[in-house]
């Protein structure tokens, strides 16, 4: 018999927006580095900056979970818009986050880096 594989769609490498849930100037801050790609997908990041912990899990989600777009009130920007999206995203993943394990996905997040132990 055939192998069939499921083969994910190729997600877009186009960064739009930036945001980082943490203080970098802070040696002990946690926190997040969150990406918008131009089709949708977003990328978050684990930051740990304590010494020995885990840093650098990264997850990602299928293109079209957040959308850039001008809003509607002017002083508003497009950014501004895509962060606040990208920060509820964030929130709602932060909380399922704590208690995951590895093989599971998060309310459609997907784990691509496992991280590193800090030495």
């Amino acid at each position: 018999m055939a192998e069939t594989s499921e083969r994910r769609p190729r997600l877009s490498t186009h960064r739009i927006t930036s945001i980082q849930t943490y203080d970098p100037t802070d040696c002990t801050s946690v926190g997040w580095d969150v990406t918008l790609y131009s089709d949708g997908h977003l990328a978050i990041e684990r930051r740990d900056r304590w010494q020995g912990s885990t840093s650098g899990e990264r997850w990602i989600t299928a293109a079209g979970r957040v959308h850039y777009r001008e809003p509607d009130d002017p002083e508003t920007t497009a950014d501004d818009q895509a962060h606040i999206e990208m920060l509820r995203e964030v929130e709602q993943f932060a909380a399922e986050w704590d208690i995951y394990s590895y093989g599971w996905t998060i309310q459609g997040w997907r784990a691509s880096r496992r991280g590193y132990v800090v030495q």
